[in-house]
């Protein structure tokens, strides 16, 4: 019941953290964009929402915005290896509890 309350207020706390994320990404951005490339190429300076789509097109062209391909067997081998280290020093793991003669 405690675990389940945690992970809600966790999920409510996610969204509004990714958008302050996004943000500060965005602004960080626009700063470097318009510090560096008018003076070493003479490109024109860009504004907040040039620079957020920016960062949205090379965030679907090279990164995605998923967790991986792989996100689904990383979190099953650690609760796997958790259950292997919950057994008691000199059980063998079998998944399930051996019956005791």
């Amino acid at each position: 019941m405690f675990n389940e309350h945690r992970r809600r207020h966790w999920f409510f706390l996610r969204f509004p953290l990714a958008l302050v994320f996004i943000a500060i990404i965005t602004l960080i951005l626009m700063l470097l964009w318009n510090a560096l490339l008018p003076a070493i190429f003479g490109i024109t300076s860009i504004t907040y929402w040039q620079a957020l789509g920016l960062f949205l097109l090379s965030r679907l062209l090279f990164g995605g915005f998923g967790r991986g391909p792989h996100w689904f067997y990383h979190r099953h081998y650690a609760y796997r290896k958790f259950d292997r280290e919950r057994n008691m020093p000199g059980e063998e793991y079998s998944g399930e509890k051996a019956p005791q003669a």
